[in-house]
C-alpha cells in the first residue's frame, strides 16, 4: 500500500497534486510535541499613538546604567531618574535586564519609539521613548 496516496498498487505511479493534497489532510502529525504555533514565532508589533509627545534626551556618548525595571519589562528607569517606555516589540529583552547594566542612549528611525538603548552588558539594543525626564 502506497503511503502517501493510499493505493494498493505496486507499481509506481507518479504523484498528482490531489493525492499529494489529500494524503496531507488525512496524515497526522507524528509528534505534536515539537510543533510550535505561529504565536510563538512572531511577536506582534504594537504602535503607539499618533500623539506621542514629542521627546528631548540630550544624546551623547555617555554612559547610564539600568535603575529599575518595571511592569515585565515595559518601564525602564535609569540612574539619571529618566524614565523609558519600551516598545512591546522588545519588551522581553529587557524584562531580564538587571540593575546597574551599563546602557547608552542613542536616536533610532522609529518616531513612535525615537530612541535606541543600548546594553552594553546583553548586547541588546531596543526601541524606547521618554516617557518622564528625571532629575534637570
Amino acid at each position: 500500500m502506497c503511503a502517501l496516496c493510499g493505493c494498493a498498487s505496486s507499481a509506481p505511479r507518479p504523484y498528482t497534486a490531489e493525492s499529494v493534497i489529500k494524503a496531507q489532510e488525512t496524515a497526522t502529525p507524528r509528534n505534536t510535541a515539537t510543533q510550535v504555533s505561529d504565536s510563538a514565532i512572531y511577536t506582534p508589533v504594537v504602535r503607539a499613538p499618533l500623539t506621542a509627545a514629542p521627546q528631548d534626551y540630550p544624546v551623547s556618548n555617555f554612559e547610564h546604567w539600568v535603575s529599575k525595571v518595571t511592569d515585565h519589562g515595559k518601564v525602564v528607569q535609569l540612574e539619571d531618574g529618566s524614565v523609558w517606555e519600551i516598545n512591546p516589540a522588545y519588551q522581553a529583552k529587557t524584562m531580564v535586564w538587571l540593575t546597574a547594566q551599563k546602557i547608552t542612549v542613542s536616536n533610532g528611525l522609529n518616531p513612535q519609539y525615537p530612541y535606541l538603548l543600548s546594553n552594553i552588558s546583553t548586547k541588546d539594543v531596543i526601541e524606547g521613548r521618554l516617557s518622564s525626564r528625571g532629575k534637570p
